[in-house]
């Protein structure tokens, strides 16, 4: 092999070697100190600096929930609307995917402790999707739906994860093999199809992870697979009837975490 051929080949591996690495290594001088400055610098209203922080930060990490969070408020305050809209919906959907993968393992024990680490992702991403929808007059009934049932979800969750200064949340949710008497249903709607999912033909199972509290209620309900066409909404609004008697631990009821699966079909 000569000397060109050498050097040719010794320059190619660099290249790539710099491909690859580049990407990780501008991942790793994101770190939670510069998400906190930025924090700090919204907080002391410094928007355009905070701005241009998060601007930094989402580019390198787009999975950074809290950066998406406070550069769609330091947008607004800077009354970019639409920049706003835009990074308020990206911090919801990543609230509603780290819920999803968060609890995969629901029959583990104390299945909702994968999660409180991220408690204050959970927190923004509800903000967030509140502020989606008030960013949006023009949302048609099934994305209004949708998005309402995205903030109601995370909002759930904010609410169960909140472990008042320890590593236990306050209001404990069990998983059905730690129960002693395990939740009975006294009566379940089933969902409806929608004109727009009938018109199209949709079939198929929306499968859901809902709450069953101990005061009665169905709370926290999050899709873990969906159908289009307003399908996914009408298993919600669905489950939110359900009449149970809840689960009970030594005689008391206590919160806990079952799966609904609706199937539709076209008859």
């Amino acid at each position: 092999m000569n000397a060109l051929h050498i050097r040719s080949v010794y320059c190619s591996t660099l290249l790539l070697l710099v491909i690859l690495v580049c990407p990780a290594a501008a991942f790793a001088q994101v770190s939670d100190a510069d998400t906190e400055r930025g924090i700090a610098l919204y907080q002391k209203h410094d928007y355009k600096q905070a701005k241009d922080l998060f601007q930094s930060i989402t580019k390198a990490n787009a999975e950074n929930l809290l950066a998406w969070h406070y550069l769609a408020l330091s947008l607004e305050a800077s009354d970019n609307k639409e920049g706003a809209r835009k990074a308020h919906e990206k911090a919801a959907k990543l609230g509603e995917a780290l819920l999803v993968a968060g609890l995969k393992d629901y029959q583990a024990k104390d299945p909702l402790m994968p999660l409180v680490p991220r408690g204050a992702q959970i927190a923004a991403a509800g903000k967030s999707a509140r502020a989606y929808l008030s960013l949006n007059s023009r949302l048609s009934h099934l994305d209004f739906e949708e998005w309402t049932n995205r903030a109601i979800m995370l909002e759930d969750y904010d609410e169960l994860l909140k472990t008042n200064g320890t590593d236990q949340p306050v209001k404990r949710v069990f998983s059905s093999e730690q129960v002693a008497t395990k939740p009975r249903f006294v009566s379940k709607y089933e969902p409806q199809y929608t004109e727009e999912a009938r018109a199209s033909k949709t079939t198929g199972s929306v499968t859901l992870l809902v709450i069953l509290a101990a005061d009665g209620n169905v709370r926290g309900i999050v899709p873990m697979e969906v159908l289009p066409h307003g399908l996914t909404g009408a298993a919600v609004r669905a489950a939110r009837q359900t009449n149970f008697v809840p689960a009970q631990i030594d005689g008391r009821p206590v919160s806990t975490i079952t799966q609904i699966i609706n199937n539709f079909e076209i008859h």
